[in-house]
């Protein structure tokens, strides 16, 4: 039965319904195991079909995880195989089968549909595998977070689904509704995302307190004082560009827990999108403006790579991604030499949308600025390594320089 009361979903969330909406509560539940083959089979007519009766963001998030949560199984043939299947959204309702990934994506997906605010969160579980005493160094298995209300609430479909195993009940079979919006000092006992807002705790649970296990947890619960304000941190979250969020739930994973060294690659990357992000203003600079708007890019940019080369060279050699960020470090260099060329063609652009007097009086210092940058240009195409896959790239825009330089100067 869906019926509530007995569950371990937020008493907030209880104490909210009136029992109009607890009636409906329950119909939403009943009537989301009743979907048409025909409709099951494209997410956005999923979600639609599942919300038609829907009042409230609860009962709308409350007919996802029904409807996931008892259609779709876990992919224990891939995970025993160490097999790692596509897990798109698509796909998973096609299959009917996923790993943890497809599931918390395709919850996010479907709340995306009806403009529900929801997260994908990655963590360390005791679940598949888990053994007490277990030190954990990497993420394991994800799960989601969803805004109802205002509120942020935690839930997992994937042991929704019955298929968390843990130290108490080994491997379980069926719909379970212990992690629905599951209040998060007791999601926390068998769940600790990588980084800690997503605790949804303002007395963070540390990460050796979680590997000692549940005992340790809950005396730590009711001792601990607060650390932390979670709230201001989701407001953080909510209001900043997609990069932002990245780069700073990153450094809050690795201050939490340094061994996760995943997390310092992910952060650099992280860090060179965004630099490329910047890179991308160059475009709309007119030539007004153009010295001190190109110079704080040009600090706002360098900044960010000098970051990410930092974080990419503390990846130890023994780590899987140490090829990888070996890669994007030479990446780094070549991307300044790419920053000075679009400066330098940007120049250019602007000169050739002059008319005819604005061109000829700012032509001369037009054609030192060019010449200045193309050769900052190939003073870092030059430092990238021969050995690099960027090396025919550099190359072949030192080329491109020569061919290039000086191209408002008369007679070219």
């Amino acid at each position: 039965m869906f019926i509530y009361s007995h569950l371990g979903i937020c008493q907030s969330v209880l104490d909210s319904l009136t029992r109009s909406e607890e009636r409906n509560y329950n119909k939403i539940s009943y009537q989301s195991l009743r979907v048409p083959s025909s409709i099951s089979t494209n997410v956005s007519l999923l979600a639609d079909y599942l919300t038609q009766e829907a009042k409230t963001e609860l009962e709308k998030v409350r007919a996802f995880y029904v409807w996931i949560t008892s259609n779709i199984a876990y992919d224990f043939r891939s995970l025993e195989k160490n097999l790692y299947p596509v897990q798109t959204p698509e796909v998973v309702i096609a299959r009917r089968t996923a790993l943890c990934q497809g599931f918390a994506d395709l919850f996010h997906e479907l709340c995306e549909e009806v403009d529900i605010r929801s997260a994908v969160i990655y963590g360390y579980s005791k679940g598949y595998g888990y053994k007490p005493g277990k030190e954990f160094f990497v993420s394991d298995h994800a799960w989601n977070a969803v805004r109802v209300n205002n509120l942020w609430y935690l839930l997992d479909a994937t042991w929704g689904a019955g298929s968390g195993i843990t130290q108490k009940s080994g491997l379980e079979d069926g719909f379970n509704d212990k992690y629905f919006l599951t209040p998060p000092e007791k999601f926390v006992e068998d769940h600790l995302p990588l980084d800690p807002m997503w605790q949804l705790l303002n007395n963070l649970v540390p990460l050796q307190v979680y590997e000692k296990g549940e005992a340790e947890i809950n005396a730590f619960m009711e001792t601990a004082h607060k650390t932390f304000n979670f709230k201001d941190s989701l407001m953080r979250w909510e209001s900043s560009d997609v990069y932002q969020v990245a780069i700073e739930s990153h450094k809050r994973s690795i201050t939490f827990n340094p061994k996760n060294k995943r997390a310092v690659y992910e952060l650099g990357t992280e860090l060179l999108f965004k630099a490329l992000d910047v890179m991308d203003g160059i475009h709309g600079v007119s030539y007004g403006d153009f010295d001190n708007l190109v110079e704080e890019m040009r600090k706002s940019m360098f900044d960010l790579l000098h970051e990410a080369a930092f974080h990419f060279s503390n990846i130890p050699s023994s780590h899987p991604d140490y090829e990888t960020a070996s890669t994007l470090l030479e990446e780094v260099t070549f991307q300044k030499g790419v920053f000075y060329y679009e400066v330098g063609q940007r120049i250019y652009d602007i000169f050739l949308e002059m008319d005819r007097e604005a061109f000829y009086r700012n032509l001369a210092n037009g054609i030192l600025q060019i010449d200045n940058y193309y050769d900052l240009a190939t003073y870092y195409f030059k430092l990238v390594n021969d050995e690099s896959r960027y090396f025919p790239q550099a190359r072949e825009y030192i080329q491109n320089y020569i061919i290039n330089k000086n191209p408002l100067r008369p007679g070219n």
